[in-house]
């Protein structure tokens, strides 16, 4: 409790003899749009994994950051057209260096990221071709809700069909069915036991770990497998 006190005390003098210095903050914090972001500054580096359409994963100083495309919700791969958007973002972006403007976390760890390659969003690229929903829950971006105006006249991609399901709802109805399966027959303990993945980490670990170092954030097997983590090779966590 003291050292917030001394934290929030800090802030205030520096606010009142230093105002230059907070107003220049507040710069280096601003992301797209001049929102505030709580997940640093951007940078840039290799996209070396793509997990869906709108999961990708980037080195940040040697070190991989998985990100969350801000402003677009891609069809799950397995709905209608969850590969084709899987692909199109592999095209443009795997193997190359992106710049990357962090906003914050996901509840996964994750970090929630517009990404840019060649000056251009790939939110807003993956929404014009017909491979994404523009997220309006997340984003108020008239240039998005446009995009996806457009595809939709042009019947680009996804708009093929004639009701596509929303990636949200396909969610939701796939909770509530491994909800009801789970009353209904037992599911084997490796299914789920706990598992814990860090941040920024690529692997799945038991408990103790020595390669589980700093926060961590428990799941299940089925959970960590499903979000693209992979069993660490020491500790020899269960596959499923």
């Amino acid at each position: 409790m003291k050292k917030i006190q001394i934290i929030i005390l800090i802030f205030i003098l520096s606010a009142v003899f230093f105002p230059n210095n907070l107003s220049a903050y507040k710069e280096s914090a601003k992301g797209v749009d001049g929102e505030l972001t709580l997940a640093g500054p951007p940078f840039s580096g290799k996209c070396v994994h793509v997990a869906d359409g709108d999961t990708v994963t980037v080195l940040k100083n040697g070190i991989p950051v998985k990100i969350r495309l801000f402003g677009v919700d891609c069809p799950e791969k397995s709905q209608e057209f969850g590969k084709e958007a899987k692909n199109f973002s592999t095209v443009l972006v795997k193997g190359k260096t992106v710049n990357v403007r962090p906003r914050k976390y996901d509840n996964y760890g994750r970090t929630i990221a517009s990404i840019f390659i060649d000056g251009k969003n790939l939110s807003y690229q993956l929404i014009n071709a017909g491979y994404g929903w523009h997220y309006k829950r997340y984003s108020r971006s008239v240039r998005m809700a446009k995009a996806e105006i457009n595809a939709r006249n042009a019947r680009r991609g996804l708009w093929q069909q004639e009701n596509p399901q929303k990636p949200w709802n396909y969610r939701h109805s796939k909770k509530r069915s491994n909800k009801k399966k789970m009353t209904k027959a037992s599911v084997s303990d490796d299914e789920n036991i706990s598992v814990f993945v860090t941040r920024n980490g690529s692997k799945y670990h038991r408990k103790g770990c020595r390669y589980l170092r700093g926060k961590y954030l428990e799941k299940t097997v089925e959970e960590a497998i499903h979000e693209d983590y992979s069993a660490c090779g020491w500790c020899k966590p269960p596959k499923n």
